[in-house]
């Protein structure tokens, strides 16, 4: 089970970001056509990043003072302290930015409004570059740990 939440919930933040940039692709070509698909895309985008928040929170309480230990005892306790510590803060701004979107898409025609379509551009652009960051910061924090287990090799 501890490997498969650990898969989870970067795999709900990839679909996450894939559904952002679905949204910001309808976004450029928002039509009265596209409206509906728009919002299943935003309410999608915010669904997995809620699920991501749920997961990794999961991971966090239950499996990952094991990994901590050995990151702060390892040759990379920077991983820990750095990275990780600034990852727990990022992400709760992609999850308000995740949860905002769907309330300007469902809240706006995009077809004809061009001040909300920009917001939505930039709304969108935030949630997939922060969360692209805070997948390569897991990568490192995950290298971390098997630094520390091969005795800083």
């Amino acid at each position: 089970m501890k490997e498969f939440i650990l898969f989870l919930h970067p795999m709900f933040a990839v679909f996450g970001v894939i559904a952002t940039v679905w949204v910001l692709v309808e976004v450029l070509n928002a039509s009265e056509k596209n409206l509906k698909r728009i919002s299943a895309a935003s309410i999608t985008a915010a669904l997995f990043m809620v699920l991501t928040w749920i997961t990794s929170g999961y991971w966090y309480i239950v499996y990952y003072a094991t990994d901590k230990a050995l990151i702060l005892k390892g040759p990379w306790a920077f991983a820990h302290t750095l990275v990780m510590e600034t990852k727990e803060h990022v992400f709760f701004s992609i999850l308000i930015l995740a949860l905002f979107l769907p309330m300007i898409t469902l809240r706006n025609n995009l077809a004809t409004n061009a001040s909300a379509r920009k917001l939505v551009y930039v709304v969108a652009v935030l949630i997939i570059l922060s969360s692209l960051a805070l997948e390569g910061a897991g990568a490192l924090i995950s290298f971390a740990v098997r630094m520390s287990l091969l005795g800083g090799a």
